[in-house]
């Protein structure tokens, strides 16, 4: 017995399911093959499921080119139909309106996608049509089947049915919408009739935009997002454009340690536009990137190392320092228990030791790592 297909074309090149066939039909009719052309007969037996057959079942008409045709047919049919809609739903990415100009623009930029459908009608409302040649100005496509607008600015959708071979790689670069559905079998085929072409394993939407929303909408919805799941809300998680000045200084690659004439020392990150501001109050600073240092960067050592007055004694070899106090070994200065111990000491005693593994640290920096280009000493000409 020869292939049984479930479609035909009558006499006014209707497409006709099977299911559409009665025995008066059957008798008052003739039928083609919607792919080859040659004639069918409706077999409507008791017992078996009802189909449609060649006449000369040595035909040659293949299996793929029949479903390829019938599933056009079946697009184009459903979408010019009157009064009718023609659903599409898929989940677009969104993302700000101003990602791509954004030089802040990362993850906290995006949502998780959200399912949309979308009535194609509603803004293509020219006729499907298939295998027609269509120019963007650089290269001729021809889709299966083309949905075009009378707005002439609206970019058209192309649909392609495919049994293996997907669109070709020129197609997609093109940036053309593209609607992909692969149909592979003759049960395939009905399915296209009524439901609705959503995104999944038999239905891909190439090149669709993505939906831009603004970043206080973005914002409001992870804040919701943490709050439904009971997360502690953190700056974090918003995007660069809605965090606080001190969480963007929290953030930032460049880091600053400040020196004050107490001995003390305040590091922090600081912005882009901050880089060429210092405090007045401060002795000096020191200014570097944490992705142009090594991992193991000690920006008051090296501070120390150019600059007498940054020096302190936790950075000689005879300063103690445990959990609980600090001490001189040598006895030149007091102890934090006692209260006598002034950190500031270290810059002009006589007896200063760098501790080794700084010598050999700085060493380390001085043969790798240039100023003014990997860091900046900043000294306060007050």
């Amino acid at each position: 017995m020869g292939l049984q297909y479930p479609y035909a074309v009558d006499g006014s090149n209707n497409l006709i399911h099977i299911t559409s066939v009665n025995e008066d039909s059957r008798r008052n009719t003739s039928y083609r093959c919607p792919n080859c052309g040659g004639a069918m007969q409706a077999c409507l037996g008791t017992k078996n499921a009802h189909y449609f057959r060649h006449d000369d079942t040595d035909r040659k008409c293949g299996v793929e080119s029949y479903i390829h045709k019938v599933a056009k047919t079946i697009i184009i049919n459903r979408f010019n139909a009157p009064q009718s809609t023609f659903i599409i739903g898929f989940s677009p990415n969104r993302q700000c309106k101003i990602y791509n100009q954004c030089e802040h623009s990362d993850y906290n930029c995006l949502l998780t996608p959200e399912y949309r459908e979308y009535d194609l009608k509603t803004q293509y409302d020219l006729p499907a049509k298939a295998e027609v040649n269509y120019s963007d100005g650089n290269r001729t496509f021809r889709p299966d089947i083309i949905l075009t607008s009378s707005n002439l600015n609206r970019k058209p959708i192309f649909i392609e049915v495919y049994h293996k071979h997907k669109s070709s790689e020129s197609k997609v670069d093109s940036g053309n919408f593209i609607i992909e559905i692969k149909v592979q079998t003759l049960e395939d085929l009905r399915s296209l009739e009524t439901e609705i072409l959503q995104e999944g394993d038999a239905v891909h939407f190439l090149n669709f935009k993505n939906i831009n929303v603004s970043p206080d909408e973005i914002a409001e919805e992870i804040i919701e997002i943490s709050q439904i799941n009971g997360l502690r809300f953190s700056e974090r998680i918003l995007p660069y454009c809605r965090k606080s000045i001190k969480a963007r200084r929290e953030e930032s690659n460049i880091r600053r340690l400040t020196l004050y004439k107490s001995g003390k020392t305040f590091e922090s990150g600081i912005l882009d536009n901050e880089v060429n501001e210092h405090n007045t109050n401060a002795l000096m600073d020191i200014t570097y990137n944490i992705q142009s240092v090594p991992c193991d960067f000690n920006p008051h050592m090296v501070l120390a190392k150019l600059h007498i007055e940054a020096r302190n004694c936790h950075l000689c070899n005879h300063c103690v320092r445990t959990e609980d106090v600090t001490w001189c070994n040598i006895v030149k200065n007091g102890s934090t228990r006692k209260g006598t111990f002034k950190i500031e000491k270290g810059q002009q005693c006589s007896f200063f030791e760098w501790q080794e593994w700084l010598n050999y640290l700085y060493e380390s920096y001085d043969r790798n790592l240039i100023e003014g280009k990997d860091f900046m000493v900043w000294r306060n000409p007050q």
